[in-house]
């Protein structure tokens, strides 16, 4: 079983807090930076009860016990990332990452691989022997930066409707 109590994760870029309810107009805020993300993903721009939605939202059979979003801090205390977690999904073991969400001032310049490897520690420390995640085939940047950081495919879903888009879910993992 993966303990979401350990100690946060450290990241010598930046500060990685914990988000609850609270923090609704700061991630909606960093939503909104990222409507890049969102038009790729499912055709639209976030909606109204974005922020909320990845707060809250689990996958069946799991509780917010077994959830845990942390944010990507700036110096200045404004959320450069948001990463989604939840443990022992679908498997025990496996620290399922359901978003890492960069803001466009983030990307490309090394922010997500530090973020990720910190991350990858942290879990190891709380029990998880694995990573797991789902990118869409057409997603394809953030595809490669899975690759790139060690993750692998382990299967295609069939074509869904996300948003008014459709799209195959790569499904990855790492191993610690």
């Amino acid at each position: 079983m993966i303990n979401l109590n350990n100690p946060l994760p450290t990241c010598a870029a930046r500060r990685i807090v914990p988000l609850t309810i609270e923090d609704s107009q700061r991630l909606k805020v960093l939503l909104e930076l990222c409507s890049d993300f969102s038009m790729l993903i499912n055709g639209s721009p976030p909606g109204e009860r974005g922020a909320e939605e990845l707060l809250m939202d689990l996958p069946p059979g799991k509780s917010m016990d077994d959830k845990l979003v942390l944010g990507i801090e700036t110096n200045g205390g404004e959320l450069a990332g948001v990463i989604d977690l939840v443990k022992d999904y679908p498997e025990a073991g496996k620290l399922f990452i359901g978003l890492m969400l960069l803001a466009p001032s983030a990307r490309g310049n090394g922010t997500g691989g530090v973020v990720l490897s910190d991350l990858e520690g942290w879990a190891r420390k709380a029990g998880a022997d694995k990573l797991g995640l789902g990118v869409l085939a057409h997603n394809l940047k953030g595809h490669h930066f899975w690759v790139q950081q060690g993750f692998q495919e382990l299967q295609r879903k069939p074509p869904r409707l996300f948003g008014c888009l459709e799209g195959v879910v790569i499904v990855m993992e790492k191993n610690l």
